[in-house]
């Protein structure tokens, strides 16, 4: 399938980073499955969950609106293309609205050859839904059908792919100014820290309307309902006991805590079964927390670059973010299984480090957030403010922490006090 012409606003973003090339009307012939040369793939992505202080993961959506760079494609924006119609206006249901179990934020996949090579290359999410890409596919399933569009029918969670089809990667090293130029993002982008790598150009064409897509990787992210091995239950005093259901152990592992700027975290590694932890009593620095994230990612097979661009990607919300989390490395067989990934030609080594984010309430902090919620009846208009800044605390995850609060607590004002604060959060401006 091949990308049409299509007109809508969007339109007018796509032409400030897109270049005029020629045509090409030879048919394409069959790709080797051994590369001629040189061909290292390498991808970093966040798989993240939330889950009550008994371990149990719950669903939740982010309430958070679109955080990319407008020249990256949504779903609508994605169909728009593949069926040469103008961009569905509202997008009713964007990413932030949807509510699933896992959230799977930010994978790029980089790559390294010695000589400009075609490429071909598809992801499959069997239990999930694909919302963001850039360079654009050439294929997408489920595509945005009219029920949806209309916001009469959430998409369904599962079975999403994405195909890019043929594409050529450029060494840096060979690679003229032209080529080495990206779409622009605003300073301060987290977006832009995933270029600060030595990965080589992907230069994706839009052969019959002579348009270039060009980024220094390819990068998508969606929304899933699946159960990752890892969970954590919550006995209070700062002690947790982690689980790991999977065959492999889980090469490392941080503990941490944010609490208003302070830190406290506790590394683990080799988690085979299970693991008791703990976190320390005494704060650290970020820049502790993130060195040590970045070592580890190292030691697990990223470019020293590509561990730091991750870090420097996630550290607003890893460890910008109130609460209480667990930082682990997902082994690749997990990877492999819930994302595939198919390349072509067959690389000779290919590295893919998903970290899990498992973000968990801890007994405290579900008795703190009943508490909250109480006040919020305070006839004080002033106490009523405090305890409304402290739930805004939450952030993204106020939805499912306060979902979980109201389902434990057996007091009918707590329960409809919860109710309302609830529908007070559900989001009611559609996203773009």
């Amino acid at each position: 399938m091949i990308f049409r012409k299509f007109t809508s606003v969007a339109a007018l973003v796509l032409a400030a980073s897109t270049t005029a090339i020629s045509p090409t009307t030879q048919p394409e012939a069959p790709l080797p499955k051994t590369p001629a040369g040189k061909l290292i793939v390498h991808e970093w992505g966040t798989f993240t969950n939330f889950a009550g202080s008994d371990g149990v993961y719950l669903d939740y959506r982010p309430l958070i609106a679109n955080d990319l760079p407008e020249f990256v494609f949504d779903r609508a924006g994605q169909t728009s293309i593949i069926q040469q119609r103008p961009k569905v206006a509202g997008n009713p249901f964007g990413k932030y609205r949807i509510v699933s179990r896992s959230r799977m934020e930010t994978p790029v996949t980089y790559f390294y050859t010695d000589a400009p090579m075609e490429i071909e290359a598809r992801v499959e999410f069997p239990k999930g839904l694909l919302t963001d890409v850039y360079p654009p596919a050439k294929a997408m399933t489920p595509l945005v059908e009219t029920a949806e569009a209309e916001g009469k029918k959430a998409p369904p969670i599962a079975n999403g792919t994405l195909d890019w089809g043929r594409f050529t990667v450029i060494p840096q090293g060979t690679a003229t100014a032209e080529q080495r130029k990206l779409p622009e993002v605003k300073s301060g982008d987290h977006y832009a820290a995933a270029r600060a790598t030595d990965s080589d150009v992907v230069e994706l064409q839009d052969r019959p309307f002579y348009a270039t897509y060009r980024e220094k990787f390819l990068f998508y992210r969606g929304v899933g309902n699946f159960d990752l091995p890892v969970t954590m239950k919550g006995s209070g005093h700062d002690r947790f006991n982690v689980i790991n259901a999977a065959a492999e152990p889980i090469s490392a592992a941080f503990l941490v805590e944010i609490q208003g700027g302070r830190v406290r975290f506790a590394h683990y590694t080799k988690i085979a079964s299970q693991a008791p932890m703990m976190l320390p009593p005494e704060a650290s620095t970020l820049d502790a927390l993130g060195d040590a994230m970045a070592a580890d990612l190292t030691d697990a097979g990223l470019y020293s670059k590509e561990s730091r661009a991750m870090v420097d990607t996630w550290k607003n919300s890893w460890f910008g973010e109130d609460g209480t989390r667990l930082l682990y490395l997902l082994p690749q067989s997990q990877t492999d299984a819930v994302i595939p990934l198919h390349i072509t030609p067959t690389p000779q080594k290919t590295t893919r480090i998903m970290v899990g984010r498992l973000e968990a309430l801890t007994p405290e902090s579900e008795a703190g957030l009943t508490t909250l919620i109480q006040k919020m009846g305070n006839d004080d208009p002033r106490a009523r403010e405090r305890a409304s800044r402290q739930l805004r605390q939450y952030g993204r995850f106020a939805e499912p922490a306060l979902r979980r609060v109201g389902q434990m607590n057996a007091d009918p004002e707590i329960r409809s006090r919860t109710e309302m604060l609830l529908g007070e959060l559900r989001p009611k401006a559609a996203s773009r």
